[in-house]
């Protein structure tokens, strides 16, 4: 498409940019970049439309702030949604038109940037400047300006040449947008391009377009460019007999040669629509994804945004990071009396899981992982609230093309519910398996199964709720319940527990209860995955099977779950601890070489015991420094730590007298000891609580 044709496309309100979160975000930097690649006449990319005439999603002007310069469709025809393109698009009207000059003249602060303020200017060397290090590429000061593209024309020698000017170093304390209906305002920009400002004169590119559109334009934009040719004449006609007649020829082919190499960078100007249907929304952003493969990628809540747009004034995304930093409320018996002292030890009050969390970055980002479980919670949340009685769960209600058909009422009406959900999922999880944030959960599919059940409050204040979904966890992780196809079969496990939080019992035993007791017999006993022989390492040669990584977390997470002291500063450790920990080699290497240098030789090797995840723990970062810096001696003798030893699974007396064999079958031993006394516990409990 030309770039022409856009424009009309736009203006005419037949291709419309949807209301996403995202604004504009390019810089004046990359849009001298795209501006010198038109004019070297390059090819800068494509863009991706989506065609409907279902009025689908709330849409705003090009170039606008998101929830600002709102557009509304009145045709039934078809119109291009703009999936892609925008901020090469948004830029080009920037630097080639002044359309937001006329869009945004009495609300300049809708703009989504300053930088779309901005006036842009191709310089070319004044005829005072006798710099021979600058390079007249254009052939400027001969009037024999371009009309065919010089191959040695590199964009990068191009960019040198674009330049952007604030409104106010055109007219100083100026605050309001240039008016280019107006005579004074145009006449400042041919004041400001013919003069010699550093050596140079100016062409206004963003005139080049609209002198078509506007005759003032076009006679202001041939104004400059007479001046400049007059300035010129000299230097060309010197030690030449020529008439006034010959002289106004030479100013005339020069102004017509600017502007049609210009005009002719405009007509070259093309971008490659690649146009889906209404029909097939999820391929649209399969197709975005895989074109911005190294940049942020258009997901379904772009466009799940963009429908709830219509509804309501504020911005969605807004709305969300609200919904997300609302206090929990939460009854005291739901917490067990050592995470309630906890609390108290901290001094802090602890209401608002995500803040531990950090769901929302210090620039109100919401964190990708939290959007991508909020919206397969919504899809369950808004599956079963339509599920008639007798029909079966789908988990299917999660796939991509199934969340972006959902309508848009509903999204509104239950978003709030799916947020609550997600923070109380956040407050299981660190309140009783030791995880603080998103990213330490394996299996995303569980946060939505549990968000799913807590955004029902009937679930969310039961205690027993919260013993079962423990008792599952741990069962989940150390018996690898989930080989394969984790979303669809985590996710099945759905009505399963619905029916038994119904108390549908058999024979006096819960089904769900007595099919995860089934599964408890496997924790740390799943062959090349949490057995003692894989974990332990003791058959490594014979097997060349490496533990798996992720049990490092696990077994960590765990002991983080109990608390417990960390080894040589005062802080408790736990879910409320705030700043980062770090993975520490319980049995360093031995001998009187520093532990930090010989952490660095075992990490490299992971068929070495010593990288067993039986081997590691969570410790502050000044901790591990301050263990970095011992000998393994005085470490071995180090009090404080032999003191923090059993409440991470180690009851060794003589530290430094045993070997990396024994001590990860100590370890194993006491953390199957620990993890099945745990499990037995809640069993019980629950055995009793749903009899």
């Amino acid at each position: 498409m030309k770039f022409s044709e856009i424009r009309n496309l736009i203006e005419n309100r037949k291709l419309v940019l949807p209301d996403f979160q995202r604004n504009f975000v390019w810089d004046s930097e990359k849009m001298k970049s795209i501006y010198a690649s038109v004019l070297c006449r390059m090819p800068i990319g494509s863009i991706l439309t989506l065609k409907s005439n279902d009025k689908a999603f709330a849409c705003k002007k090009i170039g606008a702030q998101t929830r600002k310069g709102q557009i509304k469709i009145e045709t039934n025809e078809e119109i291009d949604y703009l999936i892609d393109g925008q901020q090469r698009l948004t830029s080009l009207f920037a630097g080639f038109t002044t359309y937001y000059f006329k869009e945004f003249k009495d609300c300049k602060d809708d703009l989504a940037s300053d930088d779309l303020k901005l006036l842009w200017f191709l310089k070319i060397p004044a005829i005072e400047n006798t710099d021979n290090a600058i390079k007249d590429f254009f052939n400027s000061k001969k009037l024999s300006f371009l009309n065919e593209l010089d191959e040695n024309l590199s964009s990068s020698d191009v960019k040198e040449l674009v330049e952007c000017k604030k409104i106010s170093e055109i007219e100083a304390a100026r605050k309001t947008l240039f008016d280019f209906s107006n005579t004074n305002d145009r006449q400042k920009i041919v004041d400001y391009c013919t003069s010699n400002h550093d050596g140079f004169y100016r062409i206004p590119i963003q005139f080049v377009m609209d002198e078509n559109e506007s005759i003032d334009i076009k006679n202001s934009f041939r104004k400059i460019l007479a001046i400049i040719a007059e300035q010129f004449l000299p230097e060309v006609t010197k030690d030449k007999k020529i008439s006034e007649e010959e002289k106004n020829d030479l100013k005339q082919n020069w102004i017509d040669s600017v502007k049609s190499y210009f005009k002719d960078c405009l007509n070259e100007l093309s971008l490659n629509k690649i146009e889906v249907k209404n029909s097939n929304k999820a391929r649209a952003i399969d197709i975005y994804s895989n074109l911005n493969m190294q940049g942020v990628a258009l997901d379904v809540f772009d466009l799940i945004m963009a429908k709830v747009g219509k509804l309501t004034d504020k911005n969605f995304y807004e709305m969300m990071i609200d919904y997300i930093g609302k206090p929990i409320e939460y009854k005291q018996e739901l917490l067990s009396s050592v995470v309630q002292d906890w609390i108290k030890i901290s001094g802090k009050e602890y209401n608002n899981p995500a803040e531990i969390a950090k769901i929302v970055s210090d620039k109100d980002v919401i964190e990708q992982t939290y959007i991508n479980v909020f919206l397969n919670v919504l899809a369950l949340v808004i599956a079963n609230k339509n599920r008639k009685v007798d029909e079966e769960f789908n988990p299917d209600v999660i796939k991509k093309e199934k969340i972006l058909n959902l309508k848009e009422e509903d999204i509104f009406c239950n978003a709030e519910k799916c947020c609550l959900g997600m923070n109380r999922a956040l407050f299981f999880f660190q309140t009783r398996c030791g995880i603080r944030k998103l990213g330490d959960i394996n299996y995303k599919a569980q946060i939505a199964v549990i968000a799913y059940f807590f955004s029902d409050d009937k679930y969310f204040t039961d205690k027993k709720i919260h013993d079962f979904f423990e008792y599952w966890y741990w069962i989940s992780i150390f018996a690898r319940m989930y080989p394969s196809n984790q979303n669809v079969t985590i996710l099945n496990e759905i009505p399963r527990f619905e029916n038994f939080f119904s108390r549908i019992i058999i024979s006096g035993t819960p089904i769900a209860l007595e099919y995860l007791h089934n599964h408890q017999k496997d924790v740390l006993n799943e062959k090349f995955y949490s057995n003692k022989e894989t974990l332990t390492m003791c058959k490594i040669n014979e097997t060349d099977k490496i533990p798996p990584a992720i049990m490092t977390n696990y077994i960590c997470q765990f002991y983080l779950s109990q608390g417990y002291k960390d080894f040589l500063t005062d802080e408790n450790l736990n879910f409320l601890y705030s700043d980062g920990f770090e993975i520490h080699h319980l049995l360093p290497l031995g001998g009187n070489t520093k532990i930090g240098e010989t952490t660095k030789i075992i990490r490299k090797n992971k068929k070495l015991p010593y990288n067993s995840p039986l081997n590691m723990v969570y410790i502050t970062k000044k901790s591990n420094g301050l263990i970095s810096d011992m000998d393994f001696t005085k470490y071995s003798q180090n009090e404080q730590i032999k003191k923090s030893l059993p409440n991470v699974g180690c009851n060794v007396t003589v530290y430094d007298k045993l070997t990396i064999d024994k001590f990860l079958e100590n370890r194993f031993s006491n953390l199957n000891a620990d993890l099945n006394t745990r499990l037995s516990t809640l069993y019980e409990v629950l055995k009793k609580d749903f009899s």
